[in-house]
Formats: structure tokens, C-alpha cells, sequence
């Protein structure tokens, strides 16, 4: 008989968080909420328990017939509420996939620093970069921590495991990149132009206010604090939340004015797909009519922009790649090599719009109010210059956002 799949906490279109299990949808709130990800976590363990899935804390089982795939199906269960209010579940299916085309059917307690080195290897042949390489190698590290933490990997498992080390750059086979760094204002305004108002919305707030892309997609009215001449938002969700760090955007006169431009009251999203499809029905961003733009649906506008702004032969274009009648494999393939070249030398990321923030930001009024102004703070440094920070980082906002 097959084994029941585990049920996958996913975010609808409609902004909802929900699972599919037996043909059948459920749905639990606003995703990316506590309440939400609370009702999910009970909801999945009352399936759990009444159906052929291990739960995330099983009895001890024998080292002999345990074997890595049933590993990653348990953590894999874990991780998707664990991890309901971010993409790391995500990450991690890719990770663990990796690792049981390498050993899934051996048995925890048979696990090798070896198996470790051949499951890098494998992707050194796939031509990932290297720091690809080494976090997925660190996802898989804390899966057999967790696997030791409930009793189902031996410890002396775990303590080889962690041994084995990161590739080093240099010194190593695998694909180097170009680390992540600033694009000029000039390349972000020449796309606006041909990316649509809620879009061109997203790239001016993260230009603007040095805010994460997912902080801005994620931005709603409710989370914006409009009392005083300067505003503060909020986000309920971010990157660094389970860290117990609170996030602070200062919102400006100049981006102030920018979302004035914009519709819209309580947990409506401020940039909106469905207004984009309500004003011109062409949208380049997202065309499923959902509430919120996905990371995916900004980095693909981005990338029709440059595109369109930057004269990229037709052939080249996303769009276009794909082989056409006649065309030999040689030919295609020495197409996609153009085509990924030149997307190198044109298209800008999403990410980059935090980093010309951070340069600009740095040049006007130094290091310090930079690492105020992005967020970057430890928790000790939080504590004690939490009233003076707050006040650089509006004093920013109030000359230059």
C-alpha cells in the first residue's frame, strides 16, 4: 500500500495559507500569520495522527531500518510549519531532494563523512556556484541535527557530519559568482517606464527606504503608522522576526507621496496585482489576479523591463528560448549562451535596489545610520541604542526618503 504524502502548507493566490490532502483544499487564514500557521500546525497533526505519515516526534526507532529518506520525510514535516512564514521549506525540499539521489535508502546509522562528500560532488557535476553548494550542504547539516535532537540519528552520526567542511572559494571545481552589489539609479529608472504603476511602486519603495523586496510586497495599510509627519511601518513578518528583532521601515515625505498615489485601507496590500489588471488588464508582473506579487513576479517584470529598456534582440528574450523548427542543438545552445550573457552584462535583481540604497545612504550620512536605516542591528547593540537609532534613522528619512 502507498504511503500517504505529507500535506504541504502552501500560499493561495488569494493570500490565504492552505494545504491540498486527498484531493481536497483546506484553508486556514491570511498566511504568513501566527494564528495561521497555529491552526495549520493542528490541523496537519490531527492528519498525522489519523493517517500512514511519521509525526515530527516519533518513538525511537531501530538505527537498522531507518534509513535517510525517512529522515527527510519527518523533517520535511517539521519544516513546513516551522517554516510557514518564509521560503525556507523550500530550500530545503531542494537540499534533501540532492541528498537522497545520493543515499536515500542507507540507513542513518551507516551515514559517512563520505556520503556527505559525494552528495557535494554531485552538485559540483549539476554546475551549481559554490555558495549554492554550501547552503544546501548547511540545510542538510541541520536536518541530521534536528534527526539527533529527537533521538533518530546516533550522536556520533551527527558529530561526523559536522565535520566534514564548506567548499572554500578557490579552492574548489565548483562555479564561482559575482557577489550581490549596487546598480546604478539610472539602469533602475530607465525600466520604469515599461513596468506597470503598482511594479514601478515596489522598485521606488525599496529605492527609497533600503526595504527588503518581500518587505514591500508584503506591505499593507494596517502596518504603516501614518500619525506623525514621518511614518513608521511595522512589518508584522521579515527575515530576522523569529530572532525576536523588530523591523522598523521610516517612511519619508518623498515616499510618502509615492503611496499617496495608491488605493487602498487596512490589510489591503499597498501594491496590488489585482488594481494593476483593474487599470490596464496587461500587467507584466502577475497576470493571476491575486492580491500580492510574488518574489518571482517582481524579479520576471524586472527582468521584461531591462529587456525592453535596453534593446535585448528578440531572439534573446526570455520569451523567445525556445528551439525553433530547423534550428540544429548546437545552434540553440549557442542562443541560450548569448542570451544568458547578455542578462548578465543588462539585467539587475530586485536585491540590488538594497544595496544602492546602502551605498547612497553611506555616502549622505555614514556607516551608522545605514545599518540603522537597513536594519541591521544585534540584539545587545538593539537594546541599548534603541531610542537613539530610531531617531537617526528618521532624521534620514526626513532629508532623503
Amino acid at each position: 500500500m502507498r504511503r500517504a504524502k505529507v500535506p504541504q502548507f502552501k500560499r493561495h493566490n488569494n493570500g490565504q495559507g492552505y494545504a491540498r490532502y486527498n484531493g481536497k483544499c483546506y484553508y486556514f487564514g491570511k498566511f504568513g500569520t501566527p494564528e495561521t500557521q497555529m491552526t495549520c500546525q493542528a490541523w496537519l497533526a490531527k492528519v498525522v495522527s489519523q493517517a500512514d505519515i511519521p509525526t515530527t516526534k516519533p518513538e525511537r526507532v531501530a538505527k537498522t531500518n531507518y534509513t535517510v529518506a525517512d529522515l527527510v520525510r519527518q523533517f520535511l514535516v517539521h519544516a513546513q510549519t516551522y517554516y510557514a512564514d518564509s521560503g525556507e521549506a523550500k530550500n530545503f525540499r531542494f537540499a534533501l531532494q540532492a541528498l537522497l539521489e545520493v543515499c536515500g535508502r542507507t540507513a542513518v546509522g551507516s551515514l559517512t563523512k563520505a556520503h556527505l562528500r559525494e552528495f557535494i560532488n554531485s552538485l559540483v557535476g549539476k554546475d551549481l556556484a559554490r555558495t549554492t553548494i554550501n547552503s544546501a550542504l548547511r540545510r542538510v547539516k541541520h536536518t541530521i541535527k534536528w534527526g539527533a535532537q529527537n533521538d533518530l540519528v546516533p550522536a556520533e552520526i551527527h558529530a561526523q557530519m559536522m565535520l566534514v567542511p564548506a567548499l572554500q572559494k578557490g579552492r574548489t571545481k565548483a562555479r564561482e559568482t559575482e557577489p550581490v552589489g549596487s546598480v546604478p539609479v539610472e539602469r533602475v529608472e530607465a525600466i520604469l517606464p515599461y513596468v506597470s504603476r503598482q511594479i514601478g511602486g515596489v522598485i521606488r519603495f525599496c529605492l527609497l527606504t533600503g526595504a527588503r523586496p518581500g518587505e514591500a510586497l508584503a506591505l499593507t495599510w494596517s502596518s504603516i503608522n501614518r500619525s506623525g509627519n514621518i511614518w513608521l511601518c511595522r512589518p508584522e513578518c521579515h527575515k530576522t522576526a523569529h530572532k525576536g528583532i523588530r523591523r522598523t521601515i521610516v517612511i519619508g515625505p518623498k515616499v510618502q507621496g509615492l503611496l499617496a498615489q495608491f488605493e487602498g485601507n487596512g490589510s489591503q496590500y499597498v501594491f496590488s496585482p489585482r488594481q494593476s489588471l483593474t487599470e490596464s488588464g496587461n500587467d507584466t508582473g502577475n497576470r493571476s489576479g491575486s492580491d500580492q506579487y510574488h518574489y518571482c513576479s517582481l524579479t520576471g517584470a524586472i527582468r521584461k523591463g531591462c529587456e525592453k529598456a535596453f534593446d535585448c534582440p528578440h531572439e534573446l528574450r526570455i520569451v523567445a528560448l525556445k528551439q525553433k523548427r530547423g534550428e540544429s542543438a548546437t545552434a540553440f545552445a549557442d542562443r541560450k549562451q548569448r542570451a544568458s550573457e547578455w542578462r548578465a552584462d543588462n539585467v539587475w535583481s530586485p536585491n540590488q535596489l538594497r544595496h544602492t540604497f546602502a551605498t547612497l545612504s553611506r555616502q549622505r550620512d555614514g556607516l551608522e545610520v545605514t545599518q540603522i536605516a537597513l536594519g541591521h542591528t544585534s540584539a545587545r547593540t538593539r537594546e541599548i541604542y534603541a531610542e537613539p537609532d530610531i531617531s537617526a534613522a528618521i532624521d534620514y528619512a526626513r532629508k532623503w526618503g
